[in-house]
């Protein structure tokens, strides 16, 4: 997660993924690909396919959509990436996710957070970037490395600076 915009009166986080995006856009492509050659060589062998072979010519072509879904959902995921946007100007918070192919947006005030939770998981090796409510409800923000355990620090620093100049 990396700051975009930091001036007096607006903060802007996000988190894109672009290694993630390339690994799933060649995952997307490989299984469009499948997914066309099984279409192409089971149309032309139409005529001789019995009971069986029909049914495993549909079961693959079920798996390879189902790929090629599965692989455009986490490539939309990666490349639209998380954003939350601090405003002071009109008090409020908003955090736009990715949810399907479309962005989930949560719009909070500014008020209701209290600060940034990071919490550190050594099984997985990663630090885990929350918003905590008032009402003790936790906002995912995104995960980052254990190895940017610096990068961690600054943004929990400059967002506890934004949220005490309020």
């Amino acid at each position: 997660m990396h700051v975009l915009e930091h001036t007096a009166t607006r903060l802007v986080l996000q988190k894109r993924r672009s290694m993630m995006a390339i690994i799933m856009a060649l995952f997307t492509l490989l299984s469009t690909l499948t997914l066309a050659s099984l279409v192409l060589q089971g149309i032309s062998r139409l005529d001789t396919l019995d009971v069986l072979d029909w049914i495993s010519w549909i079961v693959w072509i079920t798996l390879a959509a189902c790929l090629v879904i599965f692989g455009s959902l986490a490539l939309n995921a990666s490349l639209r990436g998380t954003r939350c946007i601090f405003d002071r100007v009109t008090e409020t918070i908003t955090l736009q996710q990715p949810r399907g192919w479309g962005m989930q947006t949560v719009e909070l005030s500014l008020y209701s957070v209290t600060h940034l939770v990071v919490e550190k998981n050594e099984e997985v090796r990663a630090f885990g970037l929350f918003l905590a409510l008032r009402d003790g409800r936790q906002l995912p923000l995104a995960t980052i490395s254990i190895h940017d355990e610096d990068q961690v620090i600054e943004l929990r620093r400059i967002v506890r600076q934004f949220l005490q100049g309020t």
